[in-house]
């Protein structure tokens, strides 16, 4: 399986909500680099997760979609599209049962079948 292969099942889990699948790609350590949330941070495979988990909670039909993929050594770049209906609150944001489009652009990057690091952006004012 090539790493264009394992983002594209790790997105169909996480859009499918199944997180065993996600845990079998994700490494017991990951760190989540976005300039958009703030930083970076390292979560255990569980937080990463979690923090999907939560995701759905404000999004409960959220999806992303890939509109193409890009592989160079152990990086691959996903550019992809993500929609969901906002049913819960988001920060200081209630409710708004608005649909979001948020175009993202994310790199992963593998080792041993397993990613490592992920690097994600998109324009969080657009998405408002």
């Amino acid at each position: 399986m090539d790493n264009k292969e394992i983002v594209k099942k790790v997105i169909a889990s996480i859009n499918s909500k199944d997180w065993k699948s996600t845990k079998l790609f994700v490494n017991d350590e990951v760190i989540r680099n976005s300039s958009t949330l703030g930083g970076s941070i390292k979560l255990s495979a569980d937080e990463f997760i979690s923090f999907h988990k939560d995701e759905y909670k404000v999004f409960p039909d959220g999806i992303e979609e890939i509109n193409f993929l890009i592989e160079e050594n152990n990086k691959v770049v996903c550019y992809s599209t993500y929609t969901g209906t906002q049913k819960g609150k988001l920060g200081k944001f209630k409710a708004s049962n608005k649909k979001l489009h948020a175009n993202l652009i994310t790199i992963y990057e593998i080792r041993n079948k397993k990613i490592m690091q992920i690097w994600t952006e998109w324009d969080r004012f657009g998405s408002l």
